[in-house]
């Protein structure tokens, strides 16, 4: 619901013309989302430059061409968009917890740096290791993703769950944390090409 409320701030109270295009169909919600989403940080007169050039022309757009446009439009008018924005999000990283529909409930980290993400998940990875080895449920061995919640819940409030024992643990076909050390603070043109690599999904 915030988030519903941000988006129609910023589309009454910066992006007039997105607004208007919106109210007569040219544009879909999701179309004005990608405008709010790069724009919201731009001065009025760089919204303004921009929502000249492309509101008109986003029409015939789908979607995904919006977003590798866009990215390609703020790292030209602002090469330093793209480290801000990071750095906003991790001053405003946080976790949050909320319920689902099949009456469980999900916990989730956002705004974390890779450095972070990759030594959390690393630390479930060791956690789970000697636990799919002695953890069992009758008939097999656990999962390595059941172990590694019951790591993760584990480490919250009642406190943080024991070292792994010594000794290696089951071969991994992959890991995320070794995905994650890899990335870095983003550079305008890593974060545009990231941007429009993923444009295709649904948003």
């Amino acid at each position: 619901m915030d988030d519903e409320f941000a988006f129609a701030q910023m589309l009454i109270g910066r992006l007039p013309v997105v607004l208007d295009a919106l109210g007569a169909g040219t544009i879909d919600v999701h179309k004005a989302r990608v405008f709010a989403d790069y724009l919201a940080y731009l001065t009025t007169a760089q919204i303004a430059e921009l929502c000249a050039r492309s509101v008109p022309p986003a029409v015939r757009w789908t979607t995904g061409q919006l977003v590798a446009r866009s990215a390609r439009e703020v790292q030209a008018i602002d090469r330093d968009f793209y480290r801000r924005r990071y750095l906003r999000a991790i001053r405003d990283r946080g976790v949050c917890g909320y319920l689902t529909p099949d009456r469980t409930a999900t916990m989730s980290a956002q705004g974390l740096s890779p450095s972070e993400a990759a030594a959390a998940t690393e630390r479930l990875e060791r956690l789970a290791d000697p636990r799919c080895r002695r953890d069992r449920f009758p008939g097999g061995f656990r999962t390595r993703r059941t172990v590694e919640r019951r790591a993760w819940v584990d480490a919250g409030p009642g406190g943080p769950p024991p070292e792994p024992e010594a000794g290696p643990g089951p071969t991994r076909r992959s890991s995320p944390s070794r995905k994650l050390r890899r990335l870095d603070l983003p550079t305008p043109e890593t974060s545009a090409s990231a941007d429009a690599a993923t444009a295709h999904r649904p948003r």
